[in-house]
């Protein structure tokens, strides 16, 4: 796991704003449950998961939000 610039900035967004962030290793069955993912990468910033494997995934609320204070 790399702690890129993005992914601190992002931290330091969700905890001035009381959204909870915090990072973990996962595995491939936590994956297969989740319903919401984002990257975030220098070049593209706050990434969307549209689709994993063969089930399509949408933004939560809680990330629009992140999205939404990040710019």
């Amino acid at each position: 796991r790399l702690s890129g610039i993005t992914m601190k900035q992002v931290d330091k967004i969700c905890t001035q704003n009381g959204i909870t962030f915090f990072e973990s290793d996962i595995k491939l069955k936590d994956l297969e449950q989740m319903t919401d993912m984002f990257l975030t990468s220098t070049a593209g910033d706050i990434i969307s998961v549209t689709k994993f494997e063969d089930r399509k995934l949408q933004e939560s609320d809680i990330q629009k939000r992140i999205k939404s204070l990040w710019i």
